[in-house]
């Protein structure tokens, strides 16, 4: 099996729960294929290239994520920072290179913010696809905190109430709220063809 120091590339939460998540962010992977496939370039004259664009860098930013989940890929990030920092011993000091990263996180996407209002293509983007850029930032987001795993994010997550940890309601109701609108996406496309037809 693949290894970097401790880190496997296994689940990293072999729980009920965090298959569940594994299998939710494949299924969500999935609908998103099916929504690049149903609705086709042309199909009703308002489908543009760069909406198609957006749909297929979700599907296959989703799967990224479902992989990542699966192989606890933030773990493999988080475990390559720590032989790093034990290696020129600063492991002691390691909220320095953390808050370093989270800064470099923020600028960069500060600049890809700023490239994107520059471009018309993203402002028709924003325009029609919002909620479902809004679900991706956000789960997105969540992958960069793990990846960088601060201790505090790390003990905040990790919050019980009732058995049930904080981390599993912020994921799935990321993973859930995106196959909402993916699937009102879907059928309103299949009412609307259904009517033309």
């Amino acid at each position: 099996m693949f290894t970097i120091g401790h880190w496997q590339a296994k689940i990293g939460d072999p729980s009920l729960v965090g298959w569940f998540t594994v299998v939710s962010y494949y299924l969500c992977a999935a609908l998103s294929l099916v929504y690049v496939w149903k609705v086709r370039p042309g199909s009703d004259g308002k489908d543009l290239p760069p909406d198609r664009r957006f749909r297929i860098f979700m599907a296959a930013g989703v799967f990224f994520l479902g992989l990542s989940k699966h192989f606890n890929l933030p773990g493999a990030f988080t475990e390559m920072g720590r032989i790093v920092a034990n290696r020129i011993d600063g492991y002691d000091s390691r909220r320095w290179p953390q808050a370093l990263l989270l800064v470099v996180v923020g600028i960069g996407v500060s600049l890809l913010i700023r490239w994107s209002v520059r471009h018309k293509s993203f402002s028709g983007i924003w325009q029609r696809r919002a909620p479902e850029l809004i679900c991706l930032v956000y789960l997105f987001g969540l992958f960069v905190l793990r990846a960088v795993s601060l201790h505090h994010v790390g003990a905040f997550l990790g919050i019980e109430v009732f058995g049930v940890r904080l981390n599993w309601i912020v994921e799935l109701s990321g993973i859930y709220a995106l196959m909402v609108i993916l699937l009102m996406r879907v059928f309103a496309r299949s009412d609307r063809t259904d009517s033309v037809g």
